[in-house]
């Protein structure tokens, strides 16, 4: 049988949003990052008509997009979104049951190398120039602060050919090693491809090397199958350049003080 379904485009406002999220029940748990990183999408114009829709039981009830009504009343914007009404309640359980598009997908259809990577580092280099860390957990960049970072930062897909180039020599991952060529090489470009490669060679280092000592650290993680965080990786190599640029010798470049706390990442110089 053929279900009628009302189908339209309306600009949807605060009020409006609120009226709507009167009718929500029985829906998944709200998630905050969600809601704040549309928001952000919304209140900086990034926002479009993508066809993705609000959804509407027969009685009312609204069975999809309270994410998305959440952030129009965060950011205060108006948005246009798609409506469609009058389906069956039994649909809420199908609603998302695909594989999402990410960021990726996104740079691979605009012909990008090394996507994924490039993708995973800029995602990272967002969270890292406004917190000053790698921690993933506070902030969730929206694939389009993802995409106008990259157009923004053309000198990040450098740096992750750099690292997909070592992916084979040094034990990080890519989208790591790639924000770290990144963030050195503008500290200094000769002296971050310099660093990188000599890490990548393994050769003429001597006891005390700065690099050496980096190098030792990230062997006997992959060996012992240790579990490091990006900012544990970023706290390694960031103290290995400073050590290195300075002249400095180290034998041993520590994941944990002896009280068992991490490391900070420190500033490269």
């Amino acid at each position: 049988m053929n279900e009628k379904l009302d189908i339209t485009v309306e600009a949807v406002d605060p009020e409006t949003a609120e009226k709507w999220l009167g009718k929500n029940e029985r829906n998944r748990n709200i998630r905050q990052r969600v809601v704040d990183a549309y928001a952000r999408d919304m209140a900086a114009g990034k926002w479009h008509l993508s066809g993705e829709t609000i959804k509407f039981a027969k009685g009312g009830r609204l069975i999809d997009g309270q994410h998305r009504l959440l952030a129009i009343v965060q950011s205060g914007e108006t948005v246009k979104l798609v409506v469609v009404r009058g389906l069956t309640e039994v649909v809420q359980s199908v609603i998302d049951a695909g594989t999402a598009r990410t960021a990726g997908d996104a740079l691979r259809m605009r012909g990008e190398g090394s996507y994924t990577s490039l993708a995973a580092a800029a995602r990272i280099a967002i969270i890292y120039t406004q917190l000053g860390n790698a921690d993933t957990t506070g902030l969730r960049p929206t694939h389009s602060e993802i995409l106008d970072f990259i157009d923004s930062n053309l000198d990040l897909k450098s740096a992750v050919d750099m690292a997909a180039s070592y992916r084979n020599a040094i034990d990080m991952p890519v989208s790591v090693l790639g924000l770290s060529c990144w963030i050195l090489g503008r500290v200094d470009p000769d002296a971050a491809e310099r660093f990188m490669s000599t890490l990548a060679a393994k050769t003429d280092l001597r006891a005390g090397d700065a690099i050496l000592a980096l190098l030792n650290r990230l062997t006997e993680v992959r060996r012992n199958g240790r579990l490091v965080t990006r900012n544990d990786y970023l706290s390694l190599v960031f103290r290995a350049w400073n050590y290195w640029r300075a002249g400095q010798k180290v034998n041993a470049l520590l994941l944990r003080t002896r009280d068992g706390a991490n490391v900070a990442v420190p500033e490269p110089k």
